[in-house]
C-alpha cells in the first residue's frame, strides 16, 4: 500500500469492480478444509519473493518472531485472488510506550521494538478466508517522528466467488516488523469488521454486488461514521427460512441488517408463538398449505412495505455522512498540519536561539579573554613604565649630581689654578727682587771697589795708624761678611722654600690634573650612560604611546563587543518572546484539537445512540404492531418512557 514502507503485500491493480457471477450450489466446496486448500494452494514464498510485491495475490504473515533483536515475519502462504480482504485505517490519537503493549495477548512474543519506543498504529488489515473466518489482522507500525503522516486510507476488497456471513470479531493479529510510534489509544476501538455475505438464503436474491463490494480506494475524507463502526451482515439462516417474505428484502445503498435487527424483525412474542402453534395444529391436515417457519409470522403487503420503508430510512440515516464529523475531521487534520508547522517553526526558532546563545557565549568568552589580556597588558605596561620612570629619575638625579660635582671640581681647580698662578707671580716677583738685590749688591761691591780704587787711599805712615785702619777695615769686613752670610742664608732659605713650594704646587697641579682627568672620564661615562638612558626613555615613551593607542583600540573593540552583546541580548529576548508566543499558540491549537476531538467523540456517541434508539424504536414499533390489545400497547409505551439513552435494552 502506498505510503506504508515495509509492507510485504502485492495487490491486483485496478479499481474497477469486476462482475462476479453467482455460482451453483454444487460448486461450493463442502468442507472448510477444501476451501483452505484452495486458498493456500500456492507454493511457499521464497525470501526474494517475500521482499517484493507478489502479483495477483496477497501474502499473509503471522505475528513477527524476534531474532537477534529484530522482528522477522513468517509467511503463512499467498492468499489467492478471490479472497475477501478488508483494509481499514485506524488512526490513533495518542502515543504509547512499547512497554504498555508487551503484555498484550496479541503479542505473545513481543514486538521486537526497543524499550522506550513510542509507536503508532497506522494501518490494520483484517484477513479472512472465503468462508468468512478471520485469519489475522495485519497491523503496521512505524517509529513516531516529527514528520506528518500521509496514510494510504485504503479499503481493499478482492471480490470473492463464495462468501460467508461469519463475523470477524477475533483478536488474532499480524504485525509487521517496522516500528511506529503511536498515540496512547493504540488499538482504538473501531476496527472495521469485514463480512463476506453470499446470500440470505438458498434463493440467492442478495448478490455480492448489492452488498457494496468494490476495489476502489477510499480516502480519509470519504470515511463516514460507519467506517469506524461494525459492518453489519446477515447471519446464516436456517433451512426453513421464509424465502417468500425475507427473500425479497433489498437493502438500498449497500446497507445490511445486523443480527439484532434481524432478530427484532423475525423474533416472535410468546403470544405470536401460541398463535403460530394454534394455526399449525389447525392446518396440519392440509398437505400443501403454507406453514410459517419458526420465529417468523405472516404480514400483509402494506405492513411489509412500511417495514421496508422504515428499514430503508434507517439505513439512509445510518449510511448518511455526518457533515459535522467531516468538518471536525477536516479541522482536526488542518490543526494537526498547523501543529506540525508550528513545531517545525519552534524547532527552527530553538535552533536559532541555540545558535544565538552559542554566539553570545563565544562573544562573552572572547570579551572576558580580551578584558583579562587588556588587564594583564595594562598591569605589565604600568609596572614597566613605573620601573623605567624610577630608573630615569634616578639617572637624572645622578646626572645632576655628577654635573654639580663636575662644576664644583671645575670651580675648585680654577680657584686652585688662580691661587697657583698668583703664587707663581709672587714667587717670580720675589725672584726678580732677589735678583735685583743680588745685582744691586754686586753693583755696590763693584762700585765700592771702583770707588775705593778711585779714591786716593793714603796709607797711614805710622804703624799705629795702619793698625787702626786695618782693625777698622777688618771690622767692616766682618760686618759685611756677616751681613752677606746672613743675606745668603736668607736667600738660600727663601730659594729652597720657593723650590719646595714650586714642587709642591707642581705635585698638587699634577694631582689635580689627574683627579680632573679621572673626573672628566667619569663624567664622560656618566654622560654616555645618561644619553643611553635618555634614548631608552625616549623608546619607553614611544612604547607607552603605542600601548596607549593599542589600549584605545582595545577599548573601542570592547565597546563594540558590548554593543553587539546588547544587540544579541535584545535579539535573544525577541526570540524568547517569539518562542513563548509560539508555545502559547501551539498550546491553544492543542486545546482546540482536543476540543474538536471531544466534540467528534460526542458526535460519534450521539450517532451510536441514535442507531441504538432507532433499533429500539423499530423493535417497539414491531411489538406495537404485533400487539393484540390496547392494554398491551399501553404497557409497551409505558416501558419506553426513558430518561437516559443508557436505559435502552440491548436489542
Amino acid at each position: 500500500m502506498e505510503g506504508v514502507p515495509g509492507l510485504l503485500l502485492g495487490l491486483v491493480e485496478g479499481s474497477e469492480e469486476q462482475a462476479v457471477s453467482e455460482p451453483d450450489a454444487e460448486q461450493v466446496p463442502s468442507t472448510r478444509a477444501q476451501m483452505e486448500r484452495q486458498l493456500f494452494s500456492g507454493p511457499e514464498l521464497s525470501e526474494e519473493e517475500q521482499l517484493g510485491p507478489v502479483p495477483d495475490s496477497l501474502s499473509m504473515f503471522t505475528p513477527p518472531k524476534v531474532k537477534d533483536g529484530q522482528p522477522v515475519l513468517v509467511p503463512v502462504g499467498p492468499v489467492k485472488y478471490g479472497t475477501t480482504i478488508s483494509a481499514h485505517v485506524a488512526k490513533s490519537k495518542k502515543t504509547l510506550l512499547i512497554e504498555d503493549i508487551l503484555g498484550d495477548e496479541r503479542f505473545p512474543k513481543g514486538t521486537g521494538l526497543e524499550s522506550g519506543t513510542r509507536i503508532k498504529s497506522v494501518l490494520c488489515l483484517p484477513i479472512v478466508t472465503v468462508l468468512g473466518d478471520l485469519i489475522g489482522i495485519l497491523e503496521l507500525y512505524r517509529k513516531w517522528g516529527n514528520e506528518t503522516f500521509h496514510l494510504s486510507h485504503q479499503e481493499v476488497h478482492l471480490n470473492s466467488t463464495h462468501g460467508s456471513a461469519h463475523s470477524l470479531d477475533t483478536d488474532a493479529l499480524l504485525s509487521s516488523g517496522e516500528s511506529l510510534k503511536s498515540d496512547n489509544d493504540m488499538f482504538k476501538e473501531g476496527l472495521r469488521r469485514a463480512q463476506s455475505t453470499d446470500s440470505l438464503g438458498t434463493s440467492g436474491s442478495l448478490q455480492a454486488k448489492s452488498l457494496g463490494y468494490n476495489n476502489k480506494a477510499k480516502s480519509a475524507g470519504n470515511l463516514d461514521e460507519s467506517d469506524f463502526g461494525p459492518l453489519v451482515g446477515a447471519d446464516s439462516i436456517s433451512e426453513n427460512f421464509d424465502t417468500a417474505s425475507l427473500g425479497s428484502l433489498q437493502m438500498p445503498g449497500g446497507f445490511m441488517l445486523t443480527k439484532d435487527q434481524e432478530k427484532a424483525i423475525t423474533a416472535m412474542t410468546p403470544e405470536q408463538e401460541e398463535t403460530a402453534s394454534l394455526l399449525s395444529s389447525i392446518t396440519q391436515t392440509v398437505e400443501n398449505a403454507y406453514v410459517s417457519p419458526s420465529g417468523y409470522r405472516l404480514v400483509s403487503e402494506t405492513e411489509w412495505n412500511l417495514l421496508q420503508k422504515e428499514v430503508q430510512n434507517a439505513g439512509n440515516k445510518l449510511g448518511r455522512r455526518c457533515d459535522m464529523c467531516s468538518n471536525y475531521e477536516k479541522q482536526l487534520q488542518g490543526i494537526q498540519i498547523q501543529e506540525a508547522e508550528t513545531r517545525d517553526q519552534v524547532k527552527k526558532l530553538q535552533m536559532m536561539l541555540r545558535q544565538a546563545n552559542d554566539q553570545l557565549e563565544k562573544t562573552l568568552r572572547e570579551k572576558q579573554e580580551l578584558e583579562e589580556f587588556m588587564k594583564q597588558s595594562s598591569e605589565d605596561s604600568v609596572s614597566q613604565i613605573s620601573s623605567l620612570t624610577v630608573r630615569a629619575q634616578e639617572s637624572e638625579a645622578l646626572l645632576n649630581e655628577l654635573q654639580q660635582a663636575f662644576s664644583q671640581a671645575k670651580r675648585n681647580v680654577q680657584d686652585q689654578m688662580a691661587v697657583l698662578m698668583q703664587s707663581r707671580e709672587l714667587v717670580s716677583e720675589e725672584l726678580v727682587r732677589l735678583q735685583k738685590d743680588n745685582e744691586s749688591l754686586q753693583g755696590k761691591h763693584c762700585l765700592h771697589v771702583s770707588l775705593q780704587q778711585a779714591e786716593d787711599f793714603i796709607l797711614p805712615e805710622t804703624g799705629e795708624g795702619l793698625r787702626e785702619l786695618v782693625l777698622k777695615y777688618r771690622e767692616d769686613i766682618i760686618s759685611v761678611r756677616t751681613a752677606a752670610d746672613h743675606l745668603e742664608e736668607k736667600l738660600k732659605a727663601e730659594i729652597l722654600f720657593l723650590k719646595e713650594q714650586i714642587q709642591a704646587e707642581q705635585c698638587l697641579k699634577e694631582n689635580i690634573e689627574e683627579t680632573l682627568q679621572l673626573e672628566i672620564e667619569n663624567c664622560k661615562e656618566e654622560i654616555a650612560a645618561a644619553s643611553s638612558l635618555k634614548t631608552e626613555l625616549e623608546q619607553i615613551r614611544v612604547n607607552k604611546d603605542q600601548l596607549e593607542s593599542n589600549l584605545k583600540e582595545k577599548i573601542q573593540q570592547l565597546e563594540n563587543f558590548e554593543e553587539r552583546e546588547n544587540d544579541l541580548e535584545e535579539q535573544l529576548k525577541k526570540e524568547v518572546a517569539t518562542k513563548a508566543n509560539l508555545e502559547h499558540m501551539m498550546f491553544e491549537e492543542k486545546n482546540k484539537a482536543q476540543r474538536l476531538q471531544t466534540e467528534l467523540d460526542v458526535s460519534e456517541q450521539v450517532q451510536r445512540d441514535f442507531v441504538k434508539l432507532s433499533q429500539t424504536l423499530q423493535v417497539q414499533l414491531e411489538r406495537i404492531r404485533q400487539a393484540d390489545s390496547l392494554e398491551r400497547i399501553r404497557a409497551i409505551l409505558n416501558d419506553t418512557k426513558l430518561t437516559d439513552i443508557n436505559q435502552l435494552p440491548e436489542t
